[in-house]
């Protein structure tokens, strides 16, 4: 195992924006819609990177979530990404992304960014089809939705993900794959395609939860995710996670890979999360860190102000949790496990398969094994977490 590292590393920076307009009703990420906190936030998200500017030597991955970051005026993305740079080093070939939404997404505020260094967007459209976004209650339509699209590609933009939506209830297969074919003709780098999933505290949660409306079943989830991968990988999309499509390698997520090959990143924010590995700045060589802080604006900028941290909780993970964690992430993404690597990472000791599980899950063609990785077919994709469970041969 390794040690504590001499010089803190590299890592990827998360700042969660939680405002928004209004709610959306599957929506379970914190976010509030009262603005009056904006300055203070931006305020208090700096004062959370003076404390914590030591964990990383420099950043190579940025991503702005929320929440709508796209409320944030070019002023206040400037405040943000300035104190971002005094507070770090961020290598030349970063990827800075800003999560937008399609109403108000003008061509100035898109070239601002630009020149800001936001380099990546990421677009949620959600669906073409309005009875879809009316079920969603979003606050666009399909012809906002294309607008913004020419207006990112007018601003010169390329690295742009669309994020869509699929097992809505009524939600029709071909008109699902339309409204796919239609958002290829921009020829985004990047889609993230999610199943609708039902959080607990979510309006969509408790309506279903007084029989207001049916989900469709895993028959019918598992046609979307087949067709969707199929289509998409003809049109030379690479099905490269569960959820996630790029136009080569060179456009898959970085920021997000950090968090399947379990690499170091900070959360800053309300409800945000953060990550060190074993031998990392803060962390012993023996265990992992993760914490997340509070989700709630007042405390969080409260704590701030007193000169605490706004860490809501912290867990400490050995590297028997941490191998499970890594088989867990690494089905989910087309790259799967690298045995050998694993197993040098976590130790032997912890790194347990069961093997007859899956010799059957190859022989099922979820799973294939060539030489010493194990990699997951399609629809091994659409049962990664099912099948990390069952392969898992240890206690997490």
């Amino acid at each position: 195992m390794t040690g504590i590292t001499e010089s803190p590393p590299t890592g990827g920076l998360y700042i969660h924006f939680p405002f928004c307009r209004a709610k959306c009703p599957y929506c379970h990420f914190y976010s509030i819609n009262n603005l009056d906190y904006l300055d203070e936030f931006f305020e208090g998200v700096s004062k959370e990177m003076g404390r914590r500017d030591r964990l990383f030597s420099a950043l190579d991955t940025v991503y702005i979530g929320g929440g709508s970051p796209s409320l944030m005026t070019l002023s206040h993305l400037e405040k943000i990404l300035g104190a971002v740079g005094r507070h770090w080093r961020v290598v030349e070939e970063a990827e800075i992304t800003v999560e937008v939404t399609p109403e108000g997404l003008d061509y100035k505020w898109l070239t601002g960014a630009g020149e800001l260094g936001v380099n990546r967007l990421s677009l949620g459209i959600q669906s073409l089809q309005a009875g879809i976004l009316s079920f969603l209650r979003r606050r666009h339509d399909a012809a906002d939705a294309l607008k913004a699209l020419e207006a990112v590609a007018a601003a010169g933009i390329v690295n742009v993900s669309v994020d869509l939506l699929y097992g809505v209830p009524g939600q029709d297969l071909e008109e699902w794959l339309r409204d796919l074919e239609k958002i290829l003709e921009t020829s985004p780098a990047h889609l993230s395609l999610y199943e609708l999933t039902l959080e607990r505290g979510t309006e969509l949660w408790e309506e279903h939860r007084r029989g207001l409306f049916a989900m469709p079943g895993e028959e019918t989830a598992a046609l979307f995710f087949r067709e969707t991968s199929r289509l998409l990988t003809r049109a030379g999309y690479e099905h490269y996670e569960v959820s996630s499509y790029a136009r080569g390698t060179s456009r898959r997520c970085r920021h997000n890979l950090r968090y399947w090959r379990h690499e170091p990143y900070l959360g800053l924010g309300p409800s945000a999360h953060s990550f060190l590995p074993p031998g990392g700045r803060d962390a012993s060589p023996a265990v992992g860190r993760r914490w997340w802080n509070v989700s709630d604006v007042d405390e969080y900028l409260g704590r701030l102000r007193s000169g605490n941290f706004p860490v809501e909780e912290t867990e400490e993970l050995n590297h028997r949790s941490l191998a499970f964690e890594a088989l867990f992430l690494a089905l989910r993404t087309s790259d799967g496990l690298d045995l050998e690597g694993w197993r040098r990472r976590y130790g032997e000791e912890n790194c347990l398969l069961n093997d007859r599980v899956l010799e059957a899950a190859c022989g099922e063609g979820l799973l294939r094994r060539e030489g010493e990785r194990i990699l997951p077919t399609t629809m091994g994709l659409a049962l990664a977490d099912r099948l990390a469970v069952e392969l898992w041969g240890g206690t997490a």
